[in-house]
């Protein structure tokens, strides 16, 4: 493999025939794999055949990867390969971009109510089912926290922590109707809350960014905000509700 100045973006050898196999099924040898850091706070790759300015391409036995400015800082001595078992690219020692701990969004999120904020927000509510816990799997914000959710016969076994707070788990019937884990429920409910409302603003963000046509770009962020706002809405919810005031 070769380097290019200070960018030693070392490449696999499963990498390096991917890249290959997909420039030979498009055939378009001017294609590149393009890693980039995703509204969704993570690294994922494009092939495209468009080279910005300022952009560093580098080739790898006629394998091209081309890095935007905004990230090369953060593949100085990444390693980039492909993993068979996944079915997809992967960054190892790739550092988070500078870029992406200032997220504008982080410090509008609605804050955790305390216990006198949280009995003005339960007056007037209504009943309502619990949320499906069975389409919940697992989330992360290395500024907000993270959550698993566990399958197990007949129960739901969620573990959360806030950033740091420490680790806690319950069952998904335990935080709906017991009394004493109400604290709990209002830390998970608005935990993932506040993830979807933020998931929301990226997508949106990146809907503007990357759809040129007004009307699907409208159409686009309707559908996202439709998605996000109902999943917002309904752990927020959850989340303020008193024990066993929801329906079984």
């Amino acid at each position: 493999m070769n380097d290019n100045d200070t960018l030693h973006l070392t490449l696999t050898e499963a990498a390096v025939r991917k890249i290959q196999e997909r420039i030979g099924a498009a055939a378009n040898p001017g294609l590149m794999l393009r890693p980039y850091w995703s509204a969704d706070e993570c690294w994922e790759f494009k092939f495209d055949d468009e080279l910005r300015e300022d952009d560093r391409l580098l080739e790898y036995e006629g394998s091209k990867v081309v890095v935007g400015s905004e990230v090369v800082d953060s593949l100085r001595d990444a390693t980039l390969d492909w993993n068979e078992e996944t079915d997809e690219f992967e960054l190892r020692d790739a550092e988070i971009p500078d870029h992406a701990t200032g997220c504008p969004h982080l410090a509008a999120l609605p804050v955790m109510p305390d216990q006198e904020a949280l009995k003005v927000m339960r007056k007037g509510l209504r009943k309502r089912n619990p949320p499906d816990a069975h389409d919940m799997y697992h989330g992360g914000h290395d500024h907000i926290g993270g959550f698993s959710f566990e399958r197990r016969q007949d129960e739901i076994l969620i573990t959360w922590n806030l950033v740091g707070g420490p680790r806690k788990q319950a069952t998904f019937d335990e935080l709906c109707f017991e009394a004493e884990r109400e604290l709990d429920r209002l830390e998970l409910g608005w935990m993932i809350a506040n993830m979807a409302l933020l998931d929301m603003k990226h997508r949106l963000e990146a809907a503007q960014n990357n759809i040129a046509h007004p009307i699907y770009c409208m159409n686009e962020m309707s559908r996202i905000r439709g998605y996000y706002e109902k999943i917002e809405e309904r752990w927020r919810h959850w989340a303020i509700v008193p024990a066993g005031h929801m329906r079984v």
